[in-house]
């Protein structure tokens, strides 16, 4: 379906930004396979990670002040959404050593590259993320896995739009 401009799907988190995908949560089949909500979760968490990161790195701020926020966010994160610590270390390694010119270098790229995102590395068959674990995640960036979303254009009334009854997982479109 095209959905004309002005009237795109949006959600109550970020009203501003489109919603170009939703799931129905009963269509999502529990099978011997990785869950798709698992993976739309901790995709949104890295995503909003990175949005986290940004706003504290423009946030005017002592540099000294910005880069301890950060590296504190970073390793929480990761220790919430990674039982095992395995990714906090990782990025502990490769932060703590770094100069303030380097880290500098290191996040004036990242966020210039709409692409590079700090990911989560598990070992299939090793570790598996559950719900859970993107539950954690999410909790410490303060963003909500399930989201009310509202349709303006079902009824193309932006005063009367619909709205789910329940929350659901939101897909964000990069």
């Amino acid at each position: 379906e095209i959905v004309p401009g002005g009237y795109e799907p949006f959600s109550e988190f970020r009203p501003d930004e489109e919603v170009s995908t939703t799931i129905s949560p009963s269509s999502i089949l529990n099978r011997m396979v990785s869950s798709i909500l698992p993976t739309i979760f901790g995709n949104k968490c890295i995503v909003e990670l990175k949005r986290c990161l940004e706003v504290i790195w423009t946030s005017g701020k002592e540099f000294t002040e910005i880069r301890k926020k950060m590296e504190s966010l970073i390793y929480r994160f990761f220790t919430a959404f990674d039982k095992s610590g395995d990714n906090t270390k990782r990025y502990k390694a490769f932060f703590q050593p770094m100069t303030d010119q380097k880290f500098k270098a290191f996040f004036k790229g990242f966020f210039a590259d709409p692409n590079h995102y700090l990911i989560l590395e598990i070992v299939d068959y090793e570790r598996t993320i559950m719900v859970e674990d993107t539950e954690r995640a999410a909790k410490v960036l303060g963003i909500p896995l399930f989201e009310y979303v509202t349709f303006p254009h079902y009824t193309m009334d932006k005063d009367h739009p619909i709205v789910t009854k329940h929350p659901i997982p939101v897909v964000l479109s990069l």
